[in-house]
């Protein structure tokens, strides 16, 4: 599977107690208007903190419904995060070298339970309609969705 490392491990299962979990997403700037924010949601407690080009600055709060906490913790493990590599940002060159691209948005996604801790950071970069930096699994996409779609109901975003 593209954008995926390669693992001998097993995959982790969705625990039965959901307590305890911590998802967090950000979106930085670019040189443009992409919003500045981060949430994070942990035991129905959703935390967002609008920085720019976002219709609420500052923290904001909202409680989640234990099944909208259940459906967010189900879909980063149905989209095997934990499986995603760590970085989707740096592009190597045909020379080996590294490329750091500093004027587009960075996208993150971290979980933390009592067994799992997973950073996923992702550089949406395109030249004439190719990526220019590593791309992520398609999960990675919905997820953010996901997320934006949650801000925009409360009318962050």
């Amino acid at each position: 599977m593209s954008g995926y490392e390669s693992s001998t491990l097993l995959d982790p299962d969705l625990p039965n107690d959901i307590s305890g979990i911590r998802i967090s997403y950000a979106e930085s700037g670019c040189y443009g208007k992409c919003p500045v924010f981060s949430m994070e949601i942990s035991d129905g407690l959703l935390t967002f903190s609008g920085r720019n080009y976002v219709r609420a600055k500052g923290k904001k709060t909202a409680h989640l419904k234990p099944d909208e906490f259940a459906r967010i913790v189900r879909a980063w493990y149905d989209g095997r995060f934990y499986a995603m590599r760590d970085d989707y940002c740096m592009p190597k060159c045909p020379d080996g070298t590294i490329t750091i691209i500093t004027d587009v948005p960075e996208y993150s996604v971290s979980f933390t339970s009592s067994e799992l801790h997973k950073d996923v950071n992702y550089c949406a970069a395109y030249l004439n309609g190719n990526p220019e930096t590593p791309v992520p699994p398609d999960a990675f996409r919905e997820f953010q969705k996901m997320m934006r779609a949650l801000a925009k109901s409360h009318k962050w975003l």
